[in-house]
């Protein structure tokens, strides 16, 4: 793509409108069906923020406390780290295992929440 004399290419402003550029598909966030779940009591989980190292699964997998963990899927660009069957975060994975799995995350994609967001979510 070659931008005319006196313009520069990139994303910021409103270049992308003008280039007709599908921003999200350019940095491959379309096919995310998630971007946030909240719904897990102790830990908060952001797609965009994972770089599916898997570790989260990993941890899931070996603690074998009940719910039924974590999974990747989708292939590409529209891959994510998910409950299986698109469960809410909260119904995959127990209490301890999200802490740990929280713990390993190295881009804090999935997080311990805050004793305020805590609170919040209480009532």
């Amino acid at each position: 793509m070659v931008a005319p004399a006196g313009h520069r290419l990139g994303l910021a402003g409103q270049g992308h409108r003008r280039w007709q550029v599908d921003v999200l598909a350019l940095v491959g966030l379309a096919g995310l069906a998630v971007v946030r779940d909240v719904s897990h009591p102790d830990v908060a989980y952001d797609a965009h923020k994972c770089i599916l190292c898997q570790r989260c699964v990993q941890v899931a997998e070996g603690a074998g406390d009940g719910p039924p963990g974590l999974s990747l899927a989708g292939r590409g660009a529209s891959a994510r780290v998910c409950a299986p069957f698109d469960l809410p975060l909260s119904a995959a994975i127990g209490s301890a295992t999200a802490l740990r799995c929280a713990q390993v995350c190295p881009t804090s994609a999935l997080r311990a929440k805050s004793s305020a967001e805590r609170r919040s979510a209480d009532g």
